[in-house]
């Protein structure tokens, strides 16, 4: 008899379900499509409002100030998160998902988080081999970037800017190399001229 009180007492003991219970983090942002932001360290990770981790801390997830300067924190819209890799001493920005899955790979030298419409900006960079370094027996490599409007599959839905060359080392892109233009409404895009004022175009259709 004693001997199956216990076995029951376990089989509740193990049914009972008990909060996850996070301690220490440096930072709690609000929620953003039911994922709040958590900061340790220096790193980041996304947990559900259930109180339990639905992306693990990590390294490379990538803040953006969203209305908060002071602390600005990495957060999902439209499914989308930004998230850095460093190939080639460049720091290169793509998107994951809610589940952590790389949506579109970090191809990118600077992005924006999509706007509520799907739609973010992008400077896509650009790699092409134009000859042959005899002495070195190297190839000479150009590289070229533009500003894109792109939406959450990754596809280029409207170049803004004609290509420019760069030499892409990271200090030096992080001097130069800013994304200029702004999305406004579904469908509108407002970009600065070569004169230092504005253009809007209605090109972007949903």
């Amino acid at each position: 008899m004693k001997t199956y009180t216990l076995i029951i007492g376990l089989l509740l003991l193990a049914s009972t379900s008990y909060a996850q219970e996070i301690k220490n983090v440096d930072y709690v942002s609000q929620p953003h499509e039911d994922l709040a932001a958590v900061k340790s360290g220096n790193r980041w990770g996304f947990i559900n409002l259930k109180g339990a981790y639905a992306i693990p801390l990590r390294e490379n997830l990538v803040v953006s100030a969203h209305g908060n300067k002071e602390m600005p924190y990495p957060y999902f819209s439209k499914d989308r998160a930004i998230f850095k890799e460093v190939r080639d001493n460049i720091d290169f920005y793509g998107f994951i998902d809610s589940k952590g899955t790389i949506a579109i790979p970090a191809k990118y030298i600077e992005v924006t988080p999509f706007n509520e419409h799907g739609y973010a900006l992008a400077l896509e960079l650009f790699k092409q081999t134009i000859g042959e370094n005899d002495l070195l027996n190297k190839p000479i490599i150009r590289y070229e970037y533009n500003e894109v409007v792109i939406d959450t599959s990754g596809k280029a839905v409207l170049y803004i800017s004609e290509a420019k060359h760069i030499i892409p080392m990271r200090n030096e892109l992080r001097k130069t190399q800013r994304i200029t233009s702004y999305l406004i409404g579904p469908n509108l895009v407002v970009i600065q001229n070569k004169k230092g004022s504005w253009n809007i175009l209605k090109t972007i259709k949903n």
